[in-house]
């Protein structure tokens, strides 16, 4: 269920922001079932970036340090990276 609802989320908005997702994504499951483990999603989450379900793309933003963010793309998005200087 919760692979299912990370799925139609991403495939809905493509190039969603990890905090995003997550949050779309726990409004869905917290109308559908009483409790649930957070644990769960991301093990859900991270079952679909390795089966290539979906696209993760990790980026760090320039004076945040080590903080690594995701945005993430349905199956089948071409993601090309760009030489901008």
């Amino acid at each position: 269920m919760i692979k299912e609802l990370i799925k139609k989320t991403v495939n809905q908005n493509p190039g969603i922001k990890g905090v995003n997702l997550v949050l779309d994504v726990t409004v869905s499951l917290s109308k559908e079932v009483d409790e649930w483990e957070e644990d769960a999603y991301f093990e859900a989450l991270e079952d679909l970036v390795s089966q290539k379900e979906i696209i993760e793309v990790e980026y760090v933003l320039p004076g945040l340090g080590n903080k690594i963010k995701s945005i993430y793309f349905p199956k089948g998005t071409d993601v090309r990276l760009l030489k901008t200087s």
